[in-house]
């Protein structure tokens, strides 16, 4: 592609990270895309690139219980919103996103590179075209095929609430008699009340996702799936939703 990422689109942007309270209503999109994201102080994200219809592009950089390490910025992902108003962040649920782990010592603060050409170590321009293409990049907008999540960090704390710890226990004791390492981090709600939610085992660390319904009770035989990768989950993730009849859209 052209230059990938030319210069940023906000001049107050230029060249450093933009923490959470700064950009929320990228940081959302994040928030609910991305296992094990719970909103750490030193997340951040990075405006990469613009359309000529308003979507946004953007590197997060953040913590997430689903990293073998356990310091530093741990995660480094590439997404893109296709838009956004002062309520509300949209996307397309379960393509709109990719990611890799990232290691303290090897984090961006550390690299001494841009944050264009720090992303571009782990992913290649065909990845990223790749994205920008599922997503409908300089296409007009099409709105019946967004996911919306409100622009809160807020939001995602208050349904939370919609399962129960005593729930989340006994769902957790169907896979393993351990302890869930870190206790169960949710991940997203969709229009319906359907709640997922991450969690892995303390000694092997293996990952298993847990689907509750709107009564906030685990759904039965398909609710629960160990995931294969937690590096690469994206497919298995939108099998998960697909199997359990998640709302994909807002409408």
């Amino acid at each position: 592609m052209a230059i990938l990422l030319a210069v940023l689109m906000m001049v107050s942007l230029a060249g450093c990270i933009v923490y959470a309270s700064g950009r929320m209503e990228l940081y959302v999109v994040a928030l609910h895309s991305l296992l094990g994201v719970g909103g750490h102080p030193g997340d951040g994200v990075v405006i990469l690139e613009e359309d000529d219809f308003g979507r946004v592009m953007f590197a997060f950089v953040g913590r997430t219980s689903a990293s073998t390490w356990g310091e530093g910025f741990n995660i480094l992902a590439v997404l893109i919103a296709q838009r956004s108003t002062r309520r509300y962040s949209y996307f397309y649920d379960g393509i709109n996103s990719i990611l890799h782990e990232v290691r303290m010592e090897h984090g961006w603060r550390h690299s001494g590179l841009s944050m264009e050409d720090f992303v571009l170590e782990y992913f290649t321009e065909e990845q990223l075209e790749q994205l920008k293409e599922e997503n409908r990049w300089n296409e007009e907008l099409s709105e019946g095929g967004f996911f919306r999540v409100r622009v809160s960090r807020r939001d995602k704390r208050d349904f939370m609430t919609r399962v129960s710890v005593e729930t989340q226990r006994e769902a957790f004791g169907l896979v393993s008699t351990e302890f869930p390492f870190g206790g169960g981090f949710t991940l997203t709600m969709d229009s319906t009340g359907n709640v997922i939610i991450f969690q892995r085992t303390s000694r092997d660390r293996r990952g298993f996702l847990f689907m509750f319904d709107g009564d906030g009770n685990l759904i039965e035989e398909t609710g629960i799936m160990e995931l294969t990768d937690l590096w690469d989950y994206r497919d298995q993730l939108r099998e998960f939703k697909e199997a359990n009849g998640w709302s994909f859209y807002y409408r």
